[in-house]
């Protein structure tokens, strides 16, 4: 055998004065056999699939091969990853600036995977309001009305992007204990867009064991019950609004939708005779009793001579302290004997927020008290 300095060969290998010497070819052949292969990233699902824009919402991923090497990321934006394993990661999500469904995508170099639309995002509502509209209850008053006019009640609200907090009872008078005569308060919002909803979808609101429907209407795009039974509304209870599930929107809830007023009566003017009681409309004085609600809301309606539709109008926000003077100049010349509607109502505004996404209900119960006059 060759003493150390001789120099071998084999297979492409020379060693030569105690140095291994080896062609390109065969290490880059080598090389490429020492390459240990990249495992294929998975994703197989993504638990809760919806949050805020706010982001902050704790994201569970599960797959294969995963790992605290694996980058996640929510449509354009990483999320930051708070523990992993090759099969589960938790993760938070990232905020965004506008709401949406976004991909969600795991990568570990150029393995690559993702799960379109796996999240959504909602508008956060804190501070702003997501339902609004109103429950109407008219109790009419007084022995002339038709024997078809009976006590009713109507329900109508719906789900909104979160906008700003508006004042109900702007919408009869800019200011408390003022007067306007048709006020315009322009209010702007956008109904949620529930394209998914099944036509057929009912909303259902609840005090205590009592429940009732409001199906969805299209026109309208909310939810209506045109004949809300009056009998279950003298409740002290809050109604609340039953989850609602509707097609890509999370379950929509609130333990607090609209509040019954405290029970009330007006005292005058009278209006619960056999017939029109006659009052001086100029300064008209009006009180009620059990003050201490949101407001309380009334409206004057001089019918036409005709006797079809009102000649004119007057709308007053009122404090809830029992009693108002309705301005003299506002109703100047309306003049003697002339048939006249009133309805008075109070309100109290609901605490309640829809559970998604934080925002206030705004659906005001107004109950109504409802007769007529005879000017003089």
């Amino acid at each position: 055998m060759a003493g150390e300095g001789a120099p071998w060969q084999v297979a492409g290998m020379l060693w030569l004065g105690g140095c291994l010497y080896i062609s390109d070819e065969d290490l880059a052949i080598a090389q490429a056999e020492r390459v240990v292969a990249v495992p294929e990233v998975q994703l197989s699902s993504v638990e809760a699939d919806w949050g805020l824009t706010t982001g902050g919402e704790d994201v569970v991923l599960t797959g294969k091969n995963l790992g605290d090497d694996v980058e996640v990321r929510f449509g354009e934006t990483v999320a930051e990853v708070l523990s992993a394993d090759p099969e589960r990661m938790h993760v938070r999500a990232p905020a965004r600036d506008e709401e949406g469904a976004v991909e969600v995508v795991v990568q570990r170099g150029e393995s690559v995977d993702r799960i379109d639309g796996a999240y959504t995002y909602w508008a956060n509502g804190t501070d702003l309001i997501g339902a609004m509209g109103s429950v109407w209850y008219f109790q009419r008053r007084g022995g002339y009305w038709a024997s078809s006019e009976q006590d009713s009640a109507t329900l109508q609200f719906r789900l909104i992007e979160p906008a700003p907090a508006y004042d109900y009872k702007t919408y009869w008078a800019a200011e408390l204990d003022t007067c306007e005569v048709n006020p315009v308060t322009p209010y702007s919002f956008t109904a949620y867009n529930l394209g998914g909803i099944d036509p057929d979808a009912v909303a259902q609101v609840a005090s205590g064991d009592t429940v009732v429907d409001a199906p969805w209407d299209v026109e309208y795009q909310g939810f209506v019950q045109p004949e809300f039974p009056v009998r279950t509304l003298l409740t002290t209870q809050p109604w609340k609004l039953l989850p609602l599930n509707v097609e890509d929107t999370p379950g929509i809830a609130t333990t607090e939708l609209f509040v019954t007023p405290a029970s009330w009566e007006l005292v005058t003017p009278k209006i619960d005779g056999a017939t029109e009681t006659r009052a001086d409309v100029n300064g008209l004085h009006v009180t009620w009793t059990n003050a201490g609600g949101s407001a309380v809301l009334l409206q004057l309606g001089l019918i036409k001579s005709g006797g079809d539709g009102f000649e004119a109008e007057v709308f007053c926000s009122l404090v809830d302290d029992g009693s108002f003077d309705v301005p003299a100049t506002i109703t100047e010349g309306w003049g003697d004997n002339r048939e006249l509607h009133i309805l008075i109502g109070r309100y109290v505004e609901p605490t309640g927020v829809i559970e998604f996404n934080g925002s206030k209900a705004a659906v005001m119960f107004v109950d109504w008290r409802y007769g007529a006059l005879r000017s003089e």
